[in-house]
């Protein structure tokens, strides 16, 4: 596992600098909400007890801010690799947690995650039984009349 170490930086500054670098995610695009967050609101979230962020917003976040370490690797397999490094460390450069290079990673990746969507909206859910376990694959089809147009406003 990979852990970076965020002393000395404000967690509302290191949370809202993950959040608009990270991306919506399959089924995050439903909530996606393509404004940034300001240390502000994160402060917020923060205030009312959150420390570990699965999804937030539609965005795929895989972090947990309880200690002054995080581990990354999980928001990095989502978001690209190194991604959770390069946005906090473009933080700590420029006390921005919406800085021009935290945002193009938020660009790319959802540019990234559209095109993955799209690929798979005529997917079909399957299921195979190898030695008597079921693995499913979770097909795009049947939610393909709410998550296209989810899509297509993400694209806007």
């Amino acid at each position: 596992m990979r852990t970076m170490d965020i002393t000395g930086l404000s967690k509302a500054a290191v949370l809202a600098a993950l959040y608009n670098a990270s991306r919506p995610q399959r089924m995050g695009f439903l909530h996606y909400d393509p404004t940034p967050m300001i240390e502000a609101q994160a402060q917020q979230i923060l205030d009312r007890g959150a420390t570990y962020f699965d999804y937030l917003q539609g965005r795929v976040m895989k972090i947990d801010l309880a200690g002054n370490e995080i581990e990354t690797w999980l928001y990095n397999r989502d978001n690209g690799p190194n991604a959770a490094e390069n946005a906090v460390e473009a933080l700590r450069r420029s006390g921005d947690a919406n800085a021009g290079n935290i945002q193009g990673a938020h660009q790319a990746g959802k540019a990234a995650a559209i095109k993955d969507v799209e690929e798979h909206l005529d997917d079909e859910t399957t299921k195979e039984v190898r030695g008597g376990v079921a693995t499913f694959g979770l097909g795009l089809k049947n939610v393909k009349h709410i998550l296209g147009p989810a899509v297509e406003r993400a694209k806007r």
